[in-house]
């Protein structure tokens, strides 16, 4: 075995793991490793993983100019396999970048691949084509469609399909939205309790945080509000064991907001506070300013108006810099009411109006 196949079987095994990063920092080295060996197969392999690797660390764009070098080079060494796996890699950085401007030419192109991928009997690449119509008929609507791909996917997949739970994940959590969508909630609860199944039984923990917030959000609509809590609180802690930012993140705005609706009000500020910390670490200015707006929901639950102003004033004032006109709006709500509930301080009636003052106008 050369370096570069040494190099590709090693990033497999930390992608399977859910370490997408180190996996894309190998499959680098391998590729070059393979145009140092001339072994084409490896470093179009290495080009396959490393697309993958960087969409599940949310690098679109980059994963989109790597599958077109992939198509590229695939053409280049006359690898037609490689051509329609770069094909659909692409499809799914598109689907990324900007899914409702082209969804048309993605489709188009998926079905292309899927009859391709269908003449060479290759199931796997069957499997993907049809995971990413799923998926994204859904989410475009086109609810007949997703039904349609779903049913035929999991129609494919047997008991030595590679990567059968991971498919079968995919297509159960299409079938819950699907039944979401229609109100069905007994058969969305099932399917998403059948997704969740498959992505612990897969093991790749980036994978089962997914499924386990679909799952979460699933019980959240249904108004199970401890069920969604108690999810979302797995959810942090898996997180910080596979030291995803981003899931930590969300975990946390969400248990934020379902404390206080369960009227658990220093929880809810504790929540708030590590949601508005993270997001200052991680640079999200919308994350940040919505943890602000949460920090003004707690402390007014909990009669702190006087903090709640300040907190809905630094909202304002963050939501004004940074562009984001619904949280200020939102901001303005909330200093308004607590006007309403409170006098001001003395100092802040030395000049200007009483909400000028609010918003540090003169």
């Amino acid at each position: 075995m050369g370096y570069a196949a040494d190099l590709c079987n090693q990033a497999t095994q930390l992608f399977r793991q859910g370490q997408f990063r180190s996996a894309a920092s190998l499959l680098e080295q391998g590729i070059v490793a393979a145009r140092q060996e001339s072994d084409g197969d490896n470093e179009l392999l290495c080009y396959q993983k490393l697309t993958a690797a960087l969409m599940n660390l949310d690098q679109s764009q980059q994963a989109l100019e790597v599958a077109t070098t992939m198509l590229a080079r695939a053409r280049q060494l006359r690898e037609p396999h490689y051509e329609l796996v770069a094909t659909i890699r692409l499809c799914s950085a598109l689907i990324d970048l900007d899914l409702k401007g082209r969804w048309g030419e993605i489709k188009t192109l998926l079905l292309d691949c899927l009859q391709q991928a269908q003449a060479r009997n290759t199931t796997a690449w069957q499997l993907d084509c049809l995971r990413l119509l799923a998926s994204n008929a859904m989410t475009m609507q086109e609810y007949d469609d997703a039904l349609q791909y779903a049913q035929q996917g999991l129609g494919l997949i047997r008991h030595d399909t590679y990567s059968a739970d991971f498919y079968r994940y995919v297509f159960y959590r299409v079938l819950q939205r699907l039944h979401s969508h229609r109100e069905e909630p007994a058969e969305a609860l099932r399917y998403g309790l059948l997704s969740f199944e498959y992505a612990q039984r897969e093991g790749n923990p980036a994978w089962m945080i997914t499924a386990r917030r679909y799952l979460a959000h699933l019980h959240y609509q249904q108004g199970n509000l401890q069920a969604a809590f108690d999810l979302f609180c797995e959810n942090v802690a898996s997180a910080l064991a596979y030291d995803s930012a981003s899931d930590h993140q969300d975990a946390t705005m969400w248990r934020a907001e379902i404390a206080l609706q369960l009227k658990l009000g220093e929880r809810a500020l504790d929540f708030s506070r590590e949601a508005l910390e993270l997001a200052r670490k991680r640079l999200h200015s919308r994350d940040e300013a919505w943890a602000l707006l949460a920090n003004v929901r707690a402390l007014h639950a909990l009669n702190r108006a006087d903090e709640a102003w300040y907190f809905a004033n630094e909202a304002y004032q963050f939501a004004q810099t940074q562009q984001l006109e619904h949280r200020q709006k939102e901001a303005r709500e909330w200093i308004e009411t607590l006007t309403k509930q409170q006098q001001p301080p003395k100092s802040a009636t030395k000049q200007g109006s009483w909400f000028d003052r609010l918003i540090g106008k003169r």
